[in-house]
């Protein structure tokens, strides 16, 4: 396996890693998994409108969270 420059510990050592590798290795190296690697995930919607729901429920729910919320919107925007 070859390094990557990732896992070096000083800059230095990064960029010596890096003038080691030729088009092919880079290329191998490039295609490493490391914590460097972005991600790119998708938004389950479905899932976070069901999230959304228990959560305005619950902030339903609870008589005394509506009680305070009723209370500081009195108390600072009437």
């Amino acid at each position: 396996m070859n390094m990557h420059s990732a896992d070096a510990t000083t800059a230095e050592e990064a960029i010596a890693i890096q003038e080691t590798l030729d088009s092919d290795m880079a290329t191998e190296v490039a295609m490493q998994d490391t914590l460097l690697t972005p991600r790119f995930y998708t938004t389950d919607f479905e899932e976070l409108d069901n999230v959304f729901k228990i959560f305005i429920n619950y902030l339903y729910l609870d008589g005394n969270l509506m009680a305070q919320c009723k209370t500081i919107h009195n108390s600072y925007l009437s």
